[in-house]
C-alpha cells in the first residue's frame, strides 16, 4: 500500500502468479474488527494495482484484508491521516 500513511486516498498492489484471473475481495475494518468497506476485485497475472479512496473522513489505523474464497490469505494495516 502506499502511501502509507494516507490522507484520504492510496493505492493498493497486489502480485500474483496465477495464469488465470481469480475473483477476490479486499476488506477495510477498523482496529476493531468492524467491518467499513468490501470491494470485490479481479486478480490477472502479474502487478496488479487498485486505487482506494476511503469516503468516511476518520483517522486512524485500519486493516486491509485480502480475502480468496472466504479465506483471509493477507492482511495490512493502513494508517489515514487527515
Amino acid at each position: 500500500m502506499k502511501p502509507n500513511p494516507a490522507d484520504d486516498r492510496n493505492s493498493i498492489v497486489i502480485y500474483s502468479e496465477n495464469a488465470n484471473d481469480i475473483n477476490a475481495s479486499l476488506r477495510l475494518s477498523d482496529s476493531n474488527g468492524v467491518l467499513i468497506s468490501e470491494n470485490h476485485i479481479t486478480l490477472h497475472n502479474g502487478v496488479n494495482e487498485f486505487p482506494y479512496q476511503h469516503q468516511f473522513r476518520q483517522t486512524g489505523v485500519y486493516i486491509i484484508q485480502l480475502v480468496l474464497d472466504v479465506k483471509v490469505i493477507a492482511a495490512r494495516s493502513m494508517v489515514f491521516t487527515r
